[in-house]
């Protein structure tokens, strides 16, 4: 697959609440595309709320049970507005963006990081 251009400035994404081997895949799958970047892995809500509100990520990967992990919840109706792309234990993936809430597979991660980044109204600050 080839990677898509959005500009400047890649894709930010932020890597939290996932460990051992998803987290391991997301890095493998997001390693070597050019217009997305792993800008950091944050050990808890605080960071990742953070780093929403300084416009340093773009999406938020994290490990999904039912809904939305609780503490991101913030990020979907803050005014950055920030999607959340959940990995849940069977290997789905639950997309959640303001205006849509849709399940995908696995092996569409990167497209789904893609189309949730270039819905966003704002853009990240430069680096």
């Amino acid at each position: 697959m080839s990677d898509t251009t959005r500009g400047p400035h890649p894709i930010h994404v932020a890597l939290t609440g996932t460990a051992g081997l998803t987290a391991d895949l997301v890095r493998h799958l997001l390693a070597g595309h050019s217009d997305i970047a792993l800008v950091d892995e944050p050990p808890d809500a605080a960071r990742v709320l953070f780093l929403a509100g300084a416009r340093a990520v773009d999406v938020v990967v994290a490990t999904g049970e039912d809904g939305v992990p609780e503490p991101y919840r913030l990020l979907l109706f803050s005014e950055v507005g920030v999607p959340v792309i959940a990995v849940h234990p069977d290997g789905r993936l639950v997309i959640y963006d303001r205006l849509v809430l849709r399940e995908a597979a696995p092996d569409e991660l990167l497209a789904e990081i893609r189309r949730v980044a270039a819905r966003r109204v704002a853009p990240p600050l430069p680096a």
